[in-house]
């Protein structure tokens, strides 16, 4: 019932929206290139849906084919197999003319930010609106609006290089959206950023799919991104999707292996090698607690030290939100007698904590949870 009860809380945010038909359906997609003699499956029968109002992150390290997805769904790239149906409209069907005016309803932006270096910042954002034939008046009301929007309303006759990496990218924000498109697709858009730049930007983001309701496609290999502001997630690897689900979900208790591997690598970033590395035996046992959802918030710490003959240090912890579910993590050192510890490990479990032992041995595989290992806590 827990893991109903998370799942729920995680995906609450769309519950509204998965009523009504997919915005985005990919169905078996595959696409392959030749290199030489050798072929590379980019794309090898990747199959999902994401619904009107959602911010679906794509997860995967570099080659994994999330490039070429985005590519395919705005048929940038077109598969060699499979379907793309974008609000009801399959692209994989359409060329020429009509294909042309299917992808205005589909903006786009990207890592390096792609503007005209010739134009201002308002011709920039005025450029799609006028290769659509919109008349001068609307373009101008339009180009008015979104530079307001992205907070560049005192920059619109600047030129591409007297801005910042932030400012640009909140230029190609804006064009995107120019033509009110349905979808917005972000390919790795803040990966030249700087960590502060790329939060305010994200929060645009965040807003402009509150205020506006506009579903977001975001791909990227950075976790903090896709935790800090998608409703759900899919890890690819190797061209094949391997997992989905809520954020809260995939992140506390990856299924995949690829899934594992990269929050391996985050966490290995996040609590320092000389805590992993404490010496302990079984009466000074290292272990990573997660808390998911209300959980989170309750004193179980507290309440195991005060009911239980132990002692329990805590070396490292944060708390953040996942689709909004908290998510708490703690590497703690319990120390007591064998049976005291045993016992402390038995009572986090059954409070709802998920509780992973941290081995002298193991370190390296026991950095996250996998299915088999962690006990206790939502699935």
């Amino acid at each position: 019932m827990r893991e109903v009860a998370v799942a729920t809380q995680a995906a609450g945010i769309l519950s509204d929206s998965r009523e009504a038909a997919p915005l985005v359906e990919v169905e078996h997609l595959t696409k392959r290139f030749r290199q030489g003699r050798r072929e590379i499956v980019a794309l090898d029968d990747v199959s999902f849906a994401v619904y009107p109002g959602e911010i679906f992150g794509v997860m995967g390290l570099s080659g994994a084919g999330k490039s070429t997805l985005i590519r395919c769904i705005n048929l940038l790239e077109r598969p060699d197999a499979g379907r793309v149906t974008v609000a009801g409209q399959e692209m994989t069907r359409l060329t020429g003319r009509s294909l042309m005016q299917a992808r205005r309803r589909i903006g786009m932006i990207f890592q390096h930010f792609a503007l005209l270096s010739s134009r201002t910042v308002a011709g920039n954002v005025a450029f799609p609106l006028e290769i659509a034939g919109f008349p001068r008046p609307e373009i101008r009301r339009r180009v008015d609006e979104l530079l307001e929007l992205v907070g560049l309303s005192d920059r619109a006759a600047a030129y591409p290089s007297q801005l910042s990496g932030g400012q640009k990218q909140r230029v190609g924000i804006a064009r995107a959206l120019a033509p009110e498109p349905v979808l917005l697709l972000s390919d790795e858009a803040t990966s030249a950023l700087d960590p502060e730049t790329t939060l305010s930007v994200l929060r645009l983001l965040q807003e402009i799919n509150r205020r506006m309701g506009l579903t977001i496609l975001m791909i990227t290999h950075e976790m903090h991104v896709i935790r800090e502001i998608c409703h759900r997630v899919a890890v690819i690897d190797q061209g094949r999707l391997v997992e989905i689900g809520p954020v809260a979900q995939v992140f506390s208790r990856p299924q995949s292996e690829a899934g594992q591997r990269l929050l391996r690598a985050q966490l290995q970033e996040d609590v320092p090698a000389d805590i992993l590395n404490r010496p302990r035996d079984s009466s000074h046992r290292l272990f990573r607690l997660g808390f998911l959802g209300e959980v989170a918030h309750e004193p179980v710490v507290a309440e195991v030290v005060r009911t239980l003959p132990v002692m329990l240090n805590v070396l490292f912890g944060r708390i953040e939100q996942l689709g909004g579910v908290p998510w708490g993590r703690l590497v703690v050192e319990i120390s007591g007698t064998p049976a005291a510890v045993e016992e402390a490990r038995q009572y986090l479990k059954r409070r709802g904590v998920e509780v992973e032992e941290i081995r002298p041995v193991d370190q390296e595989s026991a950095a996250v949870p996998s299915p088999a290992r962690v006990e206790g806590g939502a699935a």
